[in-house]
């Protein structure tokens, strides 16, 4: 154990650590053939990843990763195990990856896309989705999602917006509630 994972896992020293009786990586923690297995995928694959909550010291749990790289040693098969942390700013580089993914498809999806919030209000729409209703897309946000509903259907829409943030469910746009059909 190399001094950043007994800090990482908070121990005061690799002592402490290898004392604990009570220690596992994971929670709640593999049981033997979990173990097993993974180590078999990590000697077939030469490495493994996989995402868990990793045990702290205090008994607290953090999200990270454990990474198993196989390798033999004198005809013996042994496993490198690499703890990671999420920080702060790892968790946010992330999350800014994953935003721009969304981005990405949302733009140049080939439909026409309108994002609200709960009230009602137009928070995202893609170009298409302008151009069907005849807007600029800037024109759409912060406007109630009801400047798009025909004035008939308009007037029940925000009851019906209400109902289906209480309890929602799929179903075709226009459709009644409980009967089978697309995304709302």
């Amino acid at each position: 154990m190399n001094p950043a994972g007994v800090q990482l896992l908070g121990y005061p020293s690799e002592q402490a650590l290898l004392a604990d009786p009570d220690h596992s990586l994971r929670m709640p923690p593999w049981t033997g053939s979990q173990w097993e297995a993974l180590c078999e995928q990590a000697q077939r694959e030469g490495r493994q990843t996989v995402r868990a909550q990793i045990r702290h010291h205090t008994g607290e749990p953090f999200r990270g990763y454990i990474e198993l790289a196989y390798f033999k040693l004198e005809e013996r098969r042994h496993s490198l195990v690499n703890i990671t942390g999420k920080s702060p700013l790892q968790q946010a580089e992330r999350e800014l990856v994953y935003s721009r993914r969304f981005e990405a498809v949302f733009a140049s999806a080939t439909i026409g896309t309108v994002v609200c919030d709960r009230d009602g209000t137009m928070v995202l729409a893609n170009d298409l989705a302008g151009q069907l209703f005849g807007y600029a897309t800037s024109e759409l946000l912060g406007q109630r999602i009801e400047v798009l509903v025909p004035d008939a259907a308009g007037r029940k829409h925000a009851q019906l917006r209400v109902s289906c943030n209480a309890q929602p469910q799929v179903h075709s746009m226009g459709a009644p509630k409980g009967r089978p059909g697309g995304a709302a």
